[in-house]
C-alpha cells in the first residue's frame, strides 16, 4: 500500500526551516488517514493534548522529552516513538540542542487495514519509545 510519501516530500520545503534556531513545522502533501510532518523546536513545544491517530515518529536529532501514561520519556536520535489515539501527552526538546523528529498520524481504521485485521481490537505497543533500527528505515524512507 504505497501513499506517494517519500523522502522528496520534504525536498524543497526543507528551505522555510532554514534557521536552525527557529521552531517550524513541515507537513507532506495530504493523503487520506495519514499526515506526515518533520518539525524542530527549543524548548517546550507543547502542552498536554491528545490526538484520535496513532503516532509513530523517528527522533532524527536533539533529545525529545515527553509525558505520556504517567512517566517521562526520552527518544533519542533514531529511536522510534508511539502513542496510542486519544492518550494523553505533552513534549519538547530535552536539551538546548533542540529537537527535531518526522512523525506519522495514522487513523487507527489503516493500522487495522494494513494488519489486515478488520473489525478486531487496536494493536497495543507497551513501550512508548522503541529501538528499532529495521522499523526506524522503513519510517524514513
Amino acid at each position: 500500500m504505497s501513499h506517494g510519501l517519500d523522502g522528496e516530500a520534504f525536498q524543497g520545503l526543507g528551505r522555510l526551516c532554514v534557521d536552525a534556531a527557529e521552531n517550524c513545522v513541515i507537513s507532506a502533501p495530504d493523503c487520506v488517514g495519514m499526515e506526515r510532518i518533520e518539525a524542530r523546536f527549543h524548548g517546550s513545544a507543547f502542552d498536554l493534548h491528545r490526538h484520535d491517530t496513532y503516532a509513530i515518529g523517528v527522533t532524527l536529532h536533539g533529545v525529545q522529552t515527553f509525558r505520556y501514561r504517567g512517566a517521562t520519556h526520552h527518544s533519542l536520535p533514531g529511536q522510534i516513538i508511539v502513542l496510542h489515539p486519544d492518550e494523553l501527552h505533552d513534549g519538547g526538546a530535552g536539551t538546548e540542542d533542540g529537537l527535531r523528529y518526522r512523525i506519522l498520524y495514522l487513523e487507527p481504521s489503516i493500522v487495522l487495514d494494513c494488519l489486515d485485521q478488520t473489525g478486531a481490537s487496536l494493536p497495543f505497543v507497551r513501550n512508548a519509545v522503541v529501538t528499532d533500527p529495521v522499523f526506524r528505515t522503513r519510517l524514513l524512507s
